[in-house]
């Protein structure tokens, strides 16, 4: 029930709206309209709830609904206000719907009051599996998982007729998630998603895909993630999904649908491609996968091209083991010395043999000079050309080097400005 008190001057029935929905008396107009708004998104996702929850919720809304109509200006809040201190404001505990009291708690964050409503709730219905999943959700939001697990497996439990399946799964999920107990976490999803309203079924999926992709399940993150697209009316939502999608595309990971930086890569483009034309997508969703795609294409194929180039690059060019040839000065010089010696003998020296005892000495000595000069020809060709094939090979190095590197760069630059896209939403 609803926390309502009498006026003083009539029979009429005056909401406790401060009570009723966890609001402050203290807090301007601005401020509660701002805690209201998000109290009525909160509340919106649980009335698609079927059954008396969904009921409660539109309850709910219709409080949120006539508190902001009440608290319009300053100047009504402070009518209101007066209104209400002459109104006689105690309420039996009896008349309070102490899970919807926790709920509305829970959803202003004030985790404190929360704990005290649902404990209460708790105490006014034993048996009521809603009791055990609020509270288990309230334990979560302090990190106490185990609490909240024991909460959630006594909803569980209470929940004979199924009427609650979906919450109960629901937050059992998001406790063996906090254990890190991944696989019943799985289970529990799974079960919730059977029994989840239409509008629910997308964060479900999606959160399914990330859970998943975590555990490098690729395949089954990959259809999570369309399925919740397929799902989704969410533009914030979609927007994560298809990041956290094009995250698994773009990703290291092995297995299908995880196109890695190797030859095989590309095998799997047309998979995805078919794949997502089997779901109803949003044309913004589509568009964005199958851009990414293709940037996905545009990098493989530059990473081949350095894959080639690395292979090339493996090992660095070796410095030839020709010699530098020595210049023949020992030779040159002891020829200097014989020819002038010749000519001193030959020509200064009186009473000297003279050139024609020389000349056969002096002949072989230009043969030798010779041969040594065409020796050293040789050598000095060969260091030369050893020389001008390891600067080819070293400038063809270097050039390779810094078309790879540049290949790299490129190969970043595209995706990270691809994944700039996605968090922007840019189709």
């Amino acid at each position: 029930m609803m926390e309502s008190v009498q006026s003083s001057g009539d029979n009429g029935a005056v909401v406790n709206f401060y009570g009723e929905l966890g609001l402050d008396r203290t807090w301007s107009v601005e401020q509660l309209r701002a805690k209201l708004g998000k109290l009525q998104l909160h509340w919106k996702r649980r009335a698609s709830l079927a059954g008396k929850h969904g009921e409660e919720a539109r309850e709910r809304l219709s409080v949120i609904e006539a508190a902001l109509g009440t608290f319009v200006d300053e100047d009504a809040k402070e009518r209101y206000d007066h209104l209400l201190r002459h109104a006689d404001t105690v309420v039996a505990d009896d008349a309070v719907n102490w899970v919807a009291r926790a709920w509305t708690y829970y959803f202003a964050e004030d985790y404190d009051a929360a704990t005290v409503a649902a404990r209460k709730a708790r105490g006014q219905g034993p048996g009521d599996p809603a009791a055990y999943v609020v509270s288990a959700w309230i334990e979560l939001a302090q990190n106490e998982a185990e609490r909240a697990a024991e909460y959630a497996s006594e909803a569980y439990v209470l929940d004979e007729d199924g009427e609650n399946a979906f919450e109960v799964q629901d937050v059992r999920g998001a406790a063996f998630h906090a254990l890190q107990q991944y696989d019943r976490e799985i289970d529990a999803m799974k079960k919730a998603l059977a029994h989840a309203p239409s509008s629910r079924k997308a964060r479900l999926y999606a959160n399914l895909g990330v859970i998943y992709h975590k555990r490098h399940m690729n395949e089954q993150a990959m259809l999570s993630y369309l399925n919740a697209l397929q799902e989704n009316d969410d533009k914030e939502l979609e927007d994560q999904v298809v990041v956290s999608a094009c995250g698994l595309m773009s990703g290291a990971g092995v297995g299908k649908y995880a196109l890695v930086a190797n030859v095989t890569a590309l095998g799997e483009v047309k998979t995805l491609h078919d794949l997502i034309g089997e779901y109803s997508l949003s044309q913004s969703s589509r568009r964005r996968l199958l851009a990414h795609i293709d940037k996905l294409i545009q990098r493989e194929e530059i990473l081949r091209e350095i894959a080639l180039l690395d292979a090339r690059l493996a090992e660095s060019p070796r410095k030839h083991e020709v010699p530098e040839p020595e210049f023949p000065s020992s030779s040159v010089f002891f020829f200097c010395l014989f020819f002038i010696s010749f000519l001193v003998a030959s020509y200064i020296i009186p009473g000297a043999p003279g050139a024609p005892a020389a000349l056969p000495i002096l002949l072989f000595l230009i043969a030798l000079l010779a041969i040594r000069f065409l020796i050293y020809a040789r050598k000095n060709h060969l260091y030369h050309e050893a020389e001008r094939k390891y600067q080819d090979t070293m400038a063809e190095y270097e050039r390779d080097k810094a078309i790879a590197d540049a290949l790299r760069a490129k190969s970043r630059s595209i995706m990270r400005r691809n994944l700039l896209d996605e968090l922007k939403g840019v189709d």
